[in-house]
């Protein structure tokens, strides 16, 4: 029942992260997956979530760059 409990978190805890990635929540989207990591260590979906939001981030702060320099004309 445990392992049944703690996959049904895993697998809500993983759809919550996506979509806050989606969204643009970063934050919450990292919080998720550290959960994921948390319950399960041997996780390969939050790990790789780990890295997908850290490169979205990094895109997202360049494309806010990249609107600022062409608002400053």
């Amino acid at each position: 029942a445990y392992f049944r409990e703690r996959e049904l978190a895993v697998n809500a805890l993983l759809q919550q992260a996506v979509i806050a990635t989606d969204m643009g929540d970063f934050g919450a989207a990292t919080s998720r997956y550290a959960q994921v990591a948390h319950l399960d260590p041997a996780n390969t979906r939050a790990s790789a979530g780990l890295q997908r939001v850290a490169v979205a981030e990094r895109h997202w702060a360049a494309l806010e760059q990249i609107q600022k320099l062409a608002r400053a004309g």
